[in-house]
């Protein structure tokens, strides 16, 4: 049988975005969660990974009752892949998680094909809720690289590993993810000493997922709805590519101060 992934009948995890009944993922650890009896469980993907380099496509990896099953780079626009098999009919659940960050390619989960006469079923919440608000430490960059010597790509990026997913699995936290590579509260990464003040945190928390909306040439963005994560605990790990342009100078040390706190 097949199924759209709704909040009806999957767990949907980080900020998500869902237009013409597509599923969209674009930020750290956002995906979905769902239990089934299943022979086998397949899913229509699609991606923009066609319009970046070999080295920024999507990645995305699949749990099979809480143990890494597979993962996989999506090459393709649009695609079926088995996210589960078995020889016979088991309980079984499922997640599916984009590793790749938002900067990147994209992922649209279009629907869920489960073999065994089921319906896929919620995952319970957990008692407690976190927002990690970030940069490149937050989505894991370059953590399975290897040091002075690897160049970045997504293949070596993997937020489950990092802190703040670690963390909220210890803490036995349902958590959201809203973290880029390079990110700043007044500038970005810059080598250079000159602002940097291209799509910086403070306009991207504004929206559900304003890069993704873009990337489909949508004129308008979806501002997030902060009712639908109501978080217990909220961290924010920015300020380092800030320094870059900071550099020691009171004055946009300063400036740095209260953007901050206003944000």
């Amino acid at each position: 049988m097949k199924y759209r992934p709704t909040e009806n009948n999957v767990s949907i995890y980080g900020r998500t975005l869902t237009k013409a009944g597509i599923l969209y993922l674009g930020y750290s650890c956002t995906g979905i969660a769902f239990t089934c009896a299943a022979r086998s469980v397949k899913a229509r993907l699609w991606s923009n990974s066609n319009a970046w380099g070999s080295d920024l496509k999507a990645v995305v990896a699949v749990f099979v009752n809480d143990e890494l099953y597979k993962r996989f780079v999506l090459e393709e626009i649009e695609a079926d892949y088995v996210l589960y098999e078995s020889e016979e009919v088991k309980p079984v659940k499922i997640s599916l998680i984009k590793l790749s960050e938002a900067a990147f390619a994209k992922v649209g989960i279009k629907e869920i094909d489960i073999e065994g006469n089921d319906v896929p079923r919620l995952i319970g919440p957990k008692a407690r809720k976190i927002e990690f608000i970030g940069d490149s430490i937050t989505c894991g960059y370059g953590i399975e690289g290897e040091w002075n010597k690897s160049t970045f790509n997504t293949r070596e990026e993997n937020p489950w590993e990092a802190y703040a997913a670690t963390t909220a699995r210890a803490l036995e936290a349902d958590y959201h993810l809203v973290s880029w590579s390079g990110n700043g509260i007044i500038s970005g990464w810059t080598e250079t000493g000159e602002i940097n003040d291209e799509c910086l945190m403070p306009e991207l928390y504004e929206y559900t997922d304003l890069s993704l909306e873009k990337s489909l040439g949508h004129e308008s963005y979806e501002k997030w709805d902060s009712k639908r994560f109501e978080a217990d605990c909220v961290v924010v790990n920015l300020g380092t590519n800030d320094a870059s342009y900071t550099r020691g100078e009171p004055e946009r040390i300063a400036t740095f101060g209260r953007g901050y706190y206003q944000f």
